[in-house]
């Protein structure tokens, strides 16, 4: 075999080797480029993710990555109304849950001056980022949670969120209280709490959720409405608080939270005392 043919075979072999090199140089430069703009986009989100104040997860990339894996589950009603039937929730949020436990009896709060804020569209934490409440009401509201805590012992108390965190206090139905109504089983028994921009994630009645709703002073969790022991139905998050008007509508709603999730557990019963109200009885 002559010198000049094995020369011709070897360069012809490495023509090859260069071309499948080439290829695969191609592929992975191919590949970066389509994937910068998800890396930016994963970036962005995850710095916007960070800025909420997380809570409940892990505020460092496992965090957002499970928040992201949550998503899977998430509903996109979460500003519908009533995304259900009443009657076939019965068994599970009972007969109560189609009453309206607000105050004065039958009658609808105004409805919610301007757009609803934003609430950017991550599982956990859910948050609003427009809208938000002063650093002065949002203490209000805890003082005015605390006190409601404080005239109903043997039915609520105030302890650490177990859905949000220690850094954020929760008002949980009582421990000394065994039997307790199904739909509970997702939250263990947590009915409030307030968030640092001053939006709250409350427990209603399944009638007061649609008003609060259709009114736009709240919206659903996404991951509501999911199997038993996890998030109900009834779980939503009601709107930051901007004036004194909307402070006493909220503080409304939260009075028909507990006195829903007392009525909810047979036997219980809440008291509002008037002077909360800024009413001298």
């Amino acid at each position: 075999m002559s010198t000049s043919y094995i020369q011709y075979l070897a360069s012809g072999l490495n023509l090859a080797f260069l071309s499948r090199n080439s290829d695969r140089h191609l592929i992975i430069a191919a590949a970066a480029v389509a994937g910068l703009p998800l890396a930016v986009y994963l970036v962005s989100s995850y710095r916007s993710w960070l800025d909420l104040h997380a809570g409940g997860l892990p505020a460092n990339p496992v965090g957002y990555f499970f928040n992201l894996a949550l998503q899977l589950f998430a509903r996109r009603d979460i500003r519908a109304p009533a995304p259900y039937t009443l009657e076939n929730l019965e068994v599970v949020y009972g007969a109560v849950s189609r009453r309206s436990f607000l105050e004065p009896s039958g009658t609808f709060p105004a409805e919610r001056v301007g757009s609803r804020p934003i609430v950017l569209s991550y599982v956990a934490p859910q948050r609003q980022t427009s809208g938000c409440a002063a650093g002065s009401m949002r203490k209000r509201m805890e003082i005015f949670l605390a006190a409601v805590v404080l005239a109903n012992p043997n039915v609520i108390e105030m302890r650490p969120s177990r859905l949000e965190g220690p850094s954020h206090h929760a008002v949980w139905l009582a421990e000394s209280v065994a039997t307790r109504p199904t739909f509970m089983k997702g939250t263990r028994g947590e009915l409030i709490h307030v968030h640092r921009e001053g939006s709250t994630h409350m427990v209603l009645s399944l009638m007061d959720v649609t008003r609060a709703i259709k009114l736009f002073w709240a919206e659903r969790h996404p991951l509501s409405g999911g199997p038993e022991g996890f998030i109900p139905w009834n779980y939503v998050l009601f709107y930051a608080p901007r004036s004194e008007e909307e402070f006493v509508v909220w503080k409304t709603f939260v009075a028909a939270s507990l006195r829903f999730n007392s009525a909810a557990t047979v036997g219980l019963s809440i008291t509002v005392p008037l002077s909360l109200w800024g009413i001298t009885p």
